[in-house]
């Protein structure tokens, strides 16, 4: 999907935000044959079975974010603080997959800060995301949704009212504006969640860096 939908290159510097125990990162050491992986995950036993498992493969490299997540790792820094370590224009594409879907509005708009400082002009991304729109809600009143999000919170919507960073949704336009906002180019491809056809359970959104060549 990356190559196709946001043409994905063997030499691209990639970051990848949410890591976890290397899903993407496995077929990614056979593809990325003069490019370079930095993975980044709040918990810390992923990062370390990471560090093991692909310790044959020096482009590729893991960190650890002490960040807090009520669902997947209580305490640490604010995710809406999070400086990540690594310089401007770093990066040639960036993976978000299932991290804006457990995050809060202000998180999330900081992250895209910080999404559009690391990526070097020319550079491309893949995010996923619950989006509302006017079709989506549509398939929620029909009951054709796996979602309701009928819980609002500020800026955001979520599942559970009682462990709201299971799942939440943001109003597309609302997020397509903050991306926008952070020098990011953005189009939907919409997911499956909400009873429409879709490639993925969730919606994704395609980002070009929108700045220009030095």
């Amino acid at each position: 999907m990356a190559k196709a939908a946001a043409d994905l290159r063997p030499t691209d510097r990639v970051i990848d935000i949410g890591a976890g125990t290397g899903r993407l990162a496995l077929p990614l050491t056979e593809y990325l044959t003069g490019g370079s992986y930095d993975g980044i995950d709040i918990v810390r036993a992923s990062v370390a079975w990471c560090r093991r498992a692909y310790r044959g493969h020096p482009n590729f490299r893991f960190h650890h974010a002490d960040i807090d997540n009520p669902e997947y790792d209580p305490g640490g820094m604010k995710a809406a603080d999070f400086r990540f370590p690594f310089p401007d224009d770093a990066f040639d594409f960036v993976f978000l997959t299932s991290v804006f879907t457990h995050m809060r509005a202000e998180e999330v708009r900081h992250y895209l800060e910080e999404v559009g400082r690391m990526l070097a002009p020319g550079g491309r991304g893949l995010m996923s995301v619950f989006l509302l729109n006017d079709e989506s809600r549509r398939s929620i009143r029909e009951g054709k949704s796996r979602f309701t999000f009928s819980h609002a919170r500020e800026d955001c919507h979520v599942e559970w009212a009682d462990r709201p960073e299971r799942a939440v949704a943001f109003d597309e336009a609302a997020f397509l504006g903050w991306a926008r906002g952070c020098g990011l180019a953005v189009h939907v491809i919409p997911g499956r969640w909400s009873g429409r056809p879709g490639v993925r359970q969730q919606d994704f959104v395609v980002a070009h860096s929108a700045k220009a060549p030095a």
